[in-house]
């Protein structure tokens, strides 16, 4: 996932994230000021509150990528999660790049990240940041 910038004009999530995270968003969505656009996969419909124009229900993570980069105009896409969503674009070959953010804590539940692929994918790393809260990993998928 890419920290919210000018280089990123669009977001992704599913309805778990979403839902998750509603009692930290407003009306401008997860990325505040910036007010990016917050295509969530869902086939329920959002909440009323969120109909200002930042929240769009997708039925598919292949209808969020195609509304997603329409209304990016060329920059970026940030997939934020969760771990379904991003196993679905991943298999569905719709990521271009990973970025992991790994911190010192082991969960016992939740949904894995790297549970199931369809087949192996090849990364290229980018970048790497250290910093005394996480370590900051970026990859480039290989076609």
């Amino acid at each position: 996932m890419r920290n919210a910038s000018p280089a990123m004009l669009a977001v992704i999530c599913g309805r778990k994230c979403y839902d998750d995270s509603i009692p930290y968003w407003d009306e401008n969505g997860p990325t505040g000021s910036l007010k990016l656009p917050l295509f969530v996969v869902t086939h329920r419909p959002l909440l009323a509150s969120h109909s200002t124009g930042i929240y769009h229900a997708v039925g598919t993570i292949l209808d969020a990528v195609k509304q997603a980069k329409s209304a990016a105009r060329g920059k970026d896409v940030s997939l934020m999660g969760g771990a379904d969503i991003f196993r679905q674009a991943l298999a569905g070959g719709l990521v271009d790049e990973i970025e992991l953010h790994i911190v010192p804590v082991l969960f016992g539940a939740g949904t894995r990240l790297f549970d199931t692929l369809p087949e192996q994918i090849k990364l290229d790393p980018t970048s790497m940041l250290e910093t005394p809260l996480a370590r900051h990993i970026a990859y480039r998928v290989v076609n």
